[in-house]
């Protein structure tokens, strides 16, 4: 009897937050690694909004280009960074439709940072997850709009070794695995390889 009226507090509960159109975030999907304080950490990279653009809905057109796209730029020369392109969409829409776009959201911004100069050897990596990992849980249009964007994901600075195409279904979605380097190679040249 108490697990029967356990449940029902549990479903009421479950059903009461998904009604609930305030934004709420629907997993821990990148790992900060540093201080807010240490400047050029990941967490200065995400905290000053330099880490991702937005987009229309059904649009691969990078919303404020001219101003997010060589701030971002700056930020990953300035700092000697490297990293994946990671694109999303909203929950509208088949999976199939949504993976494309979101590749079609991810490669804009590749094409954009590489069009600032951005050296080619920074981006380890262009890939979607369509609409399977949202950032924002819910279904106003709010969520809908934070979750229409592409990230750049910055790879471990330990040891530079750049990560490769995330799983498209799992708990690592957003977490890509390490390219490991032949013995005699470098980092980047099984990074710069995995990209042909």
């Amino acid at each position: 009897m108490n697990l029967r009226l356990l449940g029902v507090f549990a479903l009421g509960a479950l059903l009461a937050a998904c009604s609930d159109e305030t934004p709420q975030t629907a997993e821990v999907v990148y790992q900060d690694k540093g201080s807010c304080n240490i400047e050029g950490s990941v967490a200065d990279f995400k905290n000053c909004k330099k880490d991702q653009v937005f987009f229309d809905f059904d649009k691969s057109k990078i919303l404020d280009e001219e101003q997010k796209v060589p701030a971002m730029k700056e930020f990953l020369c300035k700092y000697n960074k490297k990293g994946s392109i990671v694109g999303h969409c909203d929950i509208r829409g088949s999976s199939e439709y949504n993976f494309a776009l979101g590749q079609r959201r991810a490669n804009a911004l590749s094409k954009a940072l590489k069009s600032q100069g951005l050296p080619s050897s920074s981006i380890c990596g262009v890939y979607s997850v369509g609409k399977e990992r949202p950032l924002m849980a819910g279904n106003s249009e709010q969520c809908h709009a934070l979750n229409r964007t592409s990230i750049f994901v910055l790879s471990d600075s330990e040891g530079g070794i750049a990560p490769s195409a995330p799983s498209p279904v799992g708990s690592d979605a957003m977490i890509p695995p390490k390219i490991e380097a032949a013995p005699g190679e470098t980092p980047e040249d099984a990074a710069n390889e995995s990209e042909d």
